[in-house]
C-alpha cells in the first residue's frame, strides 16, 4: 500500500513538472518536450537514461527561463528516480545546463544512498564552481563512507579556489587515506599557486604568515635562436689576395 501511494505521489509530481516544462517545446521542433516526456518514471530505464543525457547535451540555446524550468524537472529526477544511473546522468545534465538554481538539487544529492550519485553530484558542483556548496563539500570530504567520493570532494575544493577552503585542505594532508592526501596536495597547488609538496608544517607556516604570494622570478634573457646560430657560425670569407708584382 505504501509503495502504491508513493508511486501515485511521484506521478502527480511528474505531471505537474511536465506541464511546467511545456513552454520549452518550441525549441528543436518540440524535441525538448518529447524528451522530457520520456522521463516519466513508468518509462523503461534505458529510455529515461537516454532522455536525461540528451537534455544535458542539447539545451544550451534555451532561454534562461526555459533552463530554469528544465532544471526543476531534472532536479525531480535526481531526487526521485529509482535508477542509480539515471540520477547520475541528471546530476551531470544539471551542471551542463549551468543554472545556479540547480545547485540546491546537487547539494541534496550529496546525501544520496548510492556513492555513484554522490560522486557525480560532487563533480557537478565543481564544474559549476558552486562556492556556496563549500561547506557541504568539506563535510563530504571528511565523512563520506566512500574514499572515491572523498577524493572527488577534495579535488572539488581545489577547483573552487576558495580561500576559506585552504585550512581544510591543509588538514587533509594528514588523512589516513593516501589518495586523499595526494588529492589535497594537488588541490592546494591549484588553489594557491604554491607548492610545498606533502609537508603539512610548511603549508601551515605559509598560511599563518598570511599566505604571501610567491616572488616572481626574473625573466631569463634569451637570445634569438637565429642570432645565436649566426654568431656561432664560422666565417667563410677568404682573406684578400695581395696584388701581383708586375
Amino acid at each position: 500500500m505504501v509503495h502504491e501511494v508513493r508511486r501515485f505521489t511521484k506521478n502527480l509530481v511528474w505531471l505537474a513538472l511536465v506541464s511546467m516544462a511545456g513552454g520549452c517545446a518550441y525549441f528543436y521542433g518540440g524535441s525538448v518536450k518529447e524528451h522530457v516526456a520520456q522521463l516519466d518514471p513508468n518509462k523503461p530505464v534505458s529510455v529515461r537514461r537516454e532522455a536525461v543525457i540528451w537534455l544535458g547535451d542539447n539545451t544550451g540555446r534555451l532561454l534562461q527561463s526555459d533552463k530554469e524550468r528544465l532544471v526543476k524537472v531534472l532536479g525531480a529526477v535526481l531526487e526521485n528516480d529509482e535508477d542509480t544511473l539515471t540520477r547520475c546522468y541528471a546530476a551531470t545534465a544539471i551542471a551542463k545546463i549551468g543554472v545556479t538554481s540547480g545547485v540546491k538539487y546537487l547539494r541534496s544529492a550529496l546525501r544520496d544512498r548510492q556513492y555513484m550519485v554522490r560522486w557525480d553530484a560532487v563533480k557537478a558542483l565543481a564544474r559549476m564552481k558552486a562556492v556556496e556548496a563549500r561547506g557541504d563539500l568539506t563535510r563530504v570530504a571528511r565523512n563520506d563512507p566512500s574514499v572515491d567520493v572523498r577524493v572527488a570532494a577534495v579535488q572539488a575544493l581545489g577547483e573552487l579556489k576558495c580561500r576559506e577552503s585552504i585550512p581544510d585542505l591543509i588538514g587533509f594532508l594528514s588523512d589516513d587515506e593516501e589518495s586523499v592526501v595526494l588529492a589535497a596536495q594537488r588541490s592546494l597547488v591549484k588553489a594557491t599557486g604554491r607548492d610545498f609538496g606533502l609537508n603539512q608544517e610548511a603549508w601551515r607556516n605559509w598560511w599563518e604568515k598570511g599566505a604571501p604570494p610567491e616572488k616572481p622570478k626574473p625573466a631569463a634573457k634569451q637570445k634569438r635562436r637565429w642570432l645565436r646560430f649566426w654568431r656561432s657560425k664560422p666565417s667563410k670569407k677568404k682573406p684578400a689576395q695581395e696584388g701581383k708584382s708586375r
